[in-house]
């Protein structure tokens, strides 16, 4: 077989790889997101959560802990700049998503 058609084979089933997992991570809404994040403890205690707004773009599953490690726009008003941070999700007892931002 010539290298460069195993290169393109692999490549190819790289794909598709990660393609489907990415299908099938299981990832909060955008919705869901902005719930867990208003539900942190500090979050509520500063006030004005109603207004915070978390957009996901992408995720991947946790390294070291069950749940996704997503890359999400912050929004602190509707109208607000976005800023990207790093938020951890997983499902809690009742199958509702908890948030943990990560430093």
């Amino acid at each position: 077989m010539p290298l460069g058609y195993a290169v393109a084979s692999a490549t190819a089933a790289l794909t598709i790889l990660v393609s489907s997992t990415a299908i099938n991570l299981d990832q909060p809404t955008d919705d869901e997101a902005t719930a867990a994040y208003r539900a942190i403890p500090a979050v509520s205690a500063a006030g004005g959560k109603q207004q915070q707004t978390m957009l996901v773009d992408t995720c991947a599953p946790a390294k070291g802990r069950p749940g996704v490690e997503c890359q999400v726009q912050l929004r602190l008003t509707p109208q607000g700049r976005g800023q990207m941070i790093q938020t951890y999700f997983a499902r809690g007892p009742d199958s509702a998503w908890v948030a943990e931002v990560m430093r």
